[in-house]
C-alpha cells in the first residue's frame, strides 16, 4: 500500500492503537491504515508530529515557529503554542500530560502542559541545534540529539544527567526497558550508550 502526498513525506507515526497513520508534508495528514483513505487534513501543521499516548491528539510543530495540538476526533486544533524559531521535534510523555518539543534559535529544549498550554520548564544546555528527542518508557529522562552530542536530562527537575560525545546525534532512541540509549552519527555509526546517571562531561556541546 502507498500512501500519497503532496510533497516531501518528512516524518510518519502511527497511531497507538496502529489504526491509523500520520503523515508529514508541511500540512499533517491522517490515513486509514487498513483502506489506505486519507480521513484527516491537518492544515500547516508542520514537519514534526506524534500521537498522544491514548490516541486521542496529534502534536505538531514546524518551520513557521508554532507548536500545534490537534483533536483527532474533530481535526479541531485545540491549542497553538509559540516560542521555538523552527520546530524540529515533538513527542508526548508517557503520561499524555506534557509535550516536550526541541527546536532552533537557542537550541533549547521546551515541555509543555497539554491541558493549560502553559511552559513548564526550559532544558538549556547545547550549544548546536537539537535535532532529535526520545523520552524513556518510565518518563523520567529525556534524551536530545544536537549537531554535535546527545544529552540526557531529567524529566522533572530538568538537570542534565549526561553528555554523550559523538559526531552529530540526528536521531536517539530508548530501549523498551529504558537501560540503553542509542544515538546515530554523522559518521556512519549508531552509538549504544547505558543510560544510567553519569557526571556530565566536557566538550562541544
Amino acid at each position: 500500500m502507498t500512501l500519497g502526498q503532496n510533497g516531501n513525506v518528512l516524518e510518519v507515526a502511527f497511531s497507538p492503537d496502529g489504526k491509523r497513520i500520520a503523515s508529514a508534508d508541511g500540512d499533517v495528514r491522517v490515513w486509514d491504515t487498513k483502506t489506505g483513505e486519507e480521513v484527516m487534513t491537518l492544515p500547516k501543521g508542520g514537519s514534526a508530529i506524534a500521537f498522544s499516548p491514548d490516541g486521542k491528539l496529534i502534536v505538531s510543530g514546524g518551520n513557521d515557529a508554532t507548536i500545534k495540538i490537534w483533536d483527532m476526533a474533530t481535526g479541531e486544533e485545540l491549542k497553538t503554542l509559540s516560542k521555538h524559531q523552527n520546530v524540529s521535534s515533538v513527542l508526548f510523555t508517557p503520561d499524555g500530560k506534557r509535550i516536550v518539543s526541541a527546536g532552533y534559535g537557542g537550541h533549547m529544549i521546551r515541555v509543555w502542559d497539554v491541558a493549560t498550554g502553559d511552559e513548564l520548564m526550559i532544558l538549556h544546555g547545547h550549544k548546536t541545534n537539537v535535532e532529535a528527542l526520545a523520552i524513556s518508557p518510565d518518563g523520567k529522562r529525556i534524551v536530545s540529539g544536537s549537531f554535535t552530542v546527545a544529552k540526557v536530562w531529567d524529566t522533572t527537575t530538568g538537570a542534565e544527567l549526561m553528555t554523550l560525545p559523538s559526531n552529530g546525534s540526528y536521531g536517539v532512541a530508548f530501549s523498551p526497558d529504558g537501560k540503553t540509549i542509542a544515538s546515530s552519527s554523522a559518521d556512519g555509526n549508531v552509538i549504544l550508550w547505558e543510560s544510567g546517571p553519569r557526571p556530565a562531561v566536557g566538550g562541544s556541546d
